[in-house]
């Protein structure tokens, strides 16, 4: 997948009338992409670890997310691997996949 990296994103998918905005930490280490979402009050939404073209759920699902992690480990792919995104005037990439728009604004990175 690439150069290891840490990433904590602002994220924000809107879907179906929902505007649901998060956190989100990423680590890419090795083959292993791991990703883990907290609302705004820091509680774990969800977390998943992506190995090879496997990915695996960890723990439970926080109930009233708009949009499956995986389609969010979808749109993360399209922002980092593909680079098929739009980029907003204010910096904000934005993802249209499924319905669903979802914005990334990147907080920190470490390399």
């Amino acid at each position: 997948m690439g150069e290891s990296f840490t990433a904590r994103y602002g994220v924000r998918v809107r879907y179906r009338g929902v505007d649901e905005p998060f956190s989100l930490l990423v680590e890419l280490k090795d083959d292993e992409l791991v990703l883990v979402a907290f609302n705004p009050f820091g509680a774990e939404i969800f977390a998943l670890v992506q190995r090879g073209t496997d990915t695996i759920p960890k723990g439970a699902l926080l109930p009233g997310f708009p949009v499956p992690p995986q389609n969010v480990l979808g749109d993360l792919h399209r922002l980092r691997f593909r680079k098929d995104t739009e980029l907003r005037q204010d910096g904000v990439a934005e993802v249209r996949s499924c319905g669903a728009t979802t914005s990334f604004n990147l907080v920190e990175e470490r390399r």
